[in-house]
């Protein structure tokens, strides 16, 4: 039990660390501390001083509390220079416990004090599951702003990478005076594609493969699929992005792990987006009954008179593992396909 109560904290503070944010050189700022004497006895309490003389304390630096009870102070800060901050308050008890290295008797408060930095965040993960061997898909991650000034971004990954990020470097802004994020990108036009693609000409249906440049207008679409992307309201200067990844499946099949690193500005930590997928041997093949071994790449009808009709037989083989949707198109109207579905 005496074990027990050498570890017991004595006071509680709220808020729990003093944070002063956005500070500018000549400026001063307070905020108001309670110290709570959360222990069953009368606690006298000394305060050890900041080692920045930018931090003071108000009132005294010893002051009792009984038990219950609490005892209120004011921080100061006062900004020299705008840089950030870190530092302390100890909190000294009267009472003394046995002589253990870690000493009950002392708790500290968090000091800190920034200037305005931009706070950039991003998803840090992407799984794309099941992916065709070959084959290319992508996903979509936002990165948006909470600080209170832009922030650089530069995505970075290896040349030989299976992954391709767009865009690859942008400036971020923090929110509006309203408290809003400005989008480069419509809401309802943020959608992921994690389509498995067949090494034919087969494309599954409402294929979305349009990705979007800063400036929120499409500039990669793949084949004829086009769609437009309208400017949001923060077009040109935007607290909340989206970032096309993607990959281009390896055809060794297995596991994929990999990851892109993300470098913003100094005001903000580096992150990295880890990224996973699971390579399949995924496509269809046409094949005819008689050959069922060898694709079938070209019908020949041989010769025929006018008006008359002759029928090929062909087979559509999904020889991956994963169940894939499919499309016939064809370019004439002289030959019709019949799909024909096995019960």
């Amino acid at each position: 039990m005496e074990s027990a109560s050498i570890y017991k904290k004595m006071f509680k503070f709220e808020p729990s660390k003093i944070h002063f944010k956005d500070i500018q050189r000549g400026q001063k700022y307070q905020q108001t501390v309670t110290i709570f004497n959360i222990t069953n006895h009368p606690q006298k309490v000394w305060v050890g001083r900041p080692e920045n003389i930018e931090f003071q304390i108000d009132k005294s630096l010893s002051f009792s509390i009984s038990p219950g009870l609490s005892y209120k102070t004011t921080i100061t800060f006062m900004c020299s220079i705008e840089r950030s901050f870190e530092d302390s308050l100890t909190f000294h008890s009267e009472e003394t416990v046995s002589a253990i290295s870690c000493n009950p008797n002392e708790q500290t408060l968090i000091l800190l004090a920034t200037p305005p930095i931009a706070d950039i965040w991003f998803d840090n993960e992407i799984d794309f599951g099941p992916v065709s061997a070959g084959s290319v898909t992508a996903k979509y991650i936002r990165i948006w702003n909470i600080g209170t000034r832009h922030g650089d971004f530069t995505v970075n990954y290896p040349a030989n990478s299976p992954l391709q990020a767009m865009p690859t470097n942008g400036v971020i802004y923090p929110l509006d005076e309203e408290g809003k994020q400005l989008l480069d990108f419509m809401e309802s036009s943020d959608s992921d594609n994690n389509t498995l693609q067949s090494s034919g000409k087969l494309q599954p249906p409402n294929w979305k493969t349009a990705g979007t440049n800063k400036k929120g207008i499409l500039s990669n679409t793949l084949q004829s699929n086009q769609h437009q992307l309208l400017p949001g309201a923060g077009h040109g200067k935007q607290s909340a992005i989206r970032m096309r990844i993607e990959l281009t499946a390896p055809r060794l099949v297995g596991e994929l792990n990999t990851s892109i690193d993300i470098s913003c500005d100094t005001t903000s930590p580096n992150h990295v987006i880890n990224i996973h997928a699971n390579i399949v041997q995924q496509h269809v093949e046409f094949i005819i009954p008689t050959a069922p071994d060898i694709p079938l790449t070209m019908i020949n009808f041989g010769s025929l008179f006018y008006g008359e009709k002759r029928q090929v037989d062909a087979q559509l083989k999904n020889v991956g593992s994963q169940q894939v949707t499919f499309a016939l198109s064809q370019q004439g109207k002289d030959i019709m396909p019949v799909i024909f579905i096995p019960g």
